[in-house]
């Protein structure tokens, strides 16, 4: 029997001055990348409690479990199945609005983006900002 890789993770969104909707995305060093705060279950752990678990170690926050949204299916870089399941997530009110600051900045090769960033152990979270239309979106050429 193969191993399967289970994994939990958070989509964790909150509502900016200005009304927009914000979604927490974090910077892995060593992979260069951004992405949404997910990891390997503990032994006994259920998929929701190791999505808040490492929603709290990648990025501070302390969050409430929202709407499940789904889980994506791959192949780890070991060559193993892995399944990571995925919740919105909310700030707690008992958790700061932003992670608490342990690095001047979270930058590295890929530039962050531009607003509310902090630094954990091993990433960096940041709340980019949503972008604003300003142009009703245009039909698919499919679609005329």
């Amino acid at each position: 029997m193969t191993e399967v890789v289970r994994a939990g993770g958070g989509i964790v969104v909150r509502r900016a001055g200005d009304g927009r909707m914000q979604v927490a995305v974090v910077h892995r060093p060593v992979r260069e990348d951004w992405s949404f705060p997910k990891g390997k279950l503990e032994e006994g752990e259920t998929f929701e409690e190791g999505a808040l678990r490492e929603v709290l170690e990648e990025t501070g926050l302390t969050c409430r479990l929202g709407r499940f949204l789904g889980h994506t299916q791959y192949r780890d870089r070991k060559d193993r199945d892995k399944v990571v399941a995925y919740w919105v997530m909310t700030v707690d009110a008992s958790s700061p609005s932003s992670p608490t600051r342990r690095s001047t900045s979270c930058g590295g090769p890929i530039s962050p983006p531009p607003l509310a960033c902090s630094a954990t152990s091993a990433t960096a979270t940041c709340w980019p900002p949503s972008p604003r239309r300003t142009t009703p979106p245009r039909s698919s050429p499919e679609r005329r």
